[in-house]
């Protein structure tokens, strides 16, 4: 592998003192590699032969058991990697990125009086199964098209939710968390509600969730004096 680097160096080294590319794997697979398009310090795009791109192709390979370390497979399978050679330094950097979730804090109030029709007759409803003065607080989360109710306390006491008792706290769930953040806020990675209900007055707070790509920090330096063999050869 060493003698590959310093052919890759040399087919770089009259073309810019920086050169980069970005690839998209899946896992280990390279998924998306753009024709294998690479960019020099100066915004030029170009196309390096196949044998160079071989060589990229194998140190990735070689070196995915590094990359593993770095990145979060948690949200997504899919990756970025970011390669840039510096030819003359004899310097090949690898970074990466990777889905990591990003939460949002958020805290609402609401009155009686301000809601529809449908929402008031559910907290009436309430208010029937419930003491008149009762603090009715739940809680639950909405993702990827689904969601749940999971915590209901009445007074600071925990209480079972039935079937019927579900539908009604998830009805005003969506209700509160559509007007925050829309109708589509639980088609995703969603979010998480706290809802209390005191007489006239409600209370909704949460955590709104989304996946983005993140600097994993992986910072990995090859260079023909260090770079690992590979194992097949």
């Amino acid at each position: 592998m060493k003698n590959k680097l310093k052919i890759l160096f040399a087919y770089f080294r009259n073309l810019s003192d920086s050169i980069h590319t970005n690839i998209l794997l899946d896992r280990e697979y390279i998924e998306d590699w753009d024709g294998g398009k690479f960019r020099t310090s100066d915004g030029n795009y170009f196309t390096p032969p196949e044998s160079i791109i071989k060589i990229i192709e194998e140190l990735i390979a070689i070196y995915y058991h590094e990359f593993k370390r770095y990145v979060n497979f948690e949200y997504d399978e899919y990756w970025y990697l970011y390669v840039t050679i510096e030819p003359k330094s004899k310097i090949l950097i690898f970074n990466a990125s990777s889905k990591e979730e990003i939460s949002e804090r958020f805290r609402r109030e609401y009155e009686y009086q301000g809601l529809d029709e449908e929402r008031r007759d559910i907290i009436d409803y309430l208010y029937s199964e419930f003491p008149d003065t009762a603090k009715i607080n739940f809680e639950g989360y909405g993702r990827w098209g689904d969601g749940e109710v999971y915590e209901l306390h009445v007074d600071g006491k925990q209480k079972n939710i039935n079937g019927d008792l579900e539908d009604k706290f998830w009805n005003l769930a969506y209700y509160f968390m559509s007007k925050i953040n829309g109708s589509w806020w639980n088609d995703g990675p969603g979010g998480y509600f706290d809802i209390t209900i005191w007489n006239d007055d409600i209370f909704v707070s949460g955590n709104f969730f989304e996946h983005e790509y993140q600097d994993t920090g992986m910072s990995i330096e090859v260079t023909p004096d260090n770079v690992e063999e590979n194992d097949k050869e």
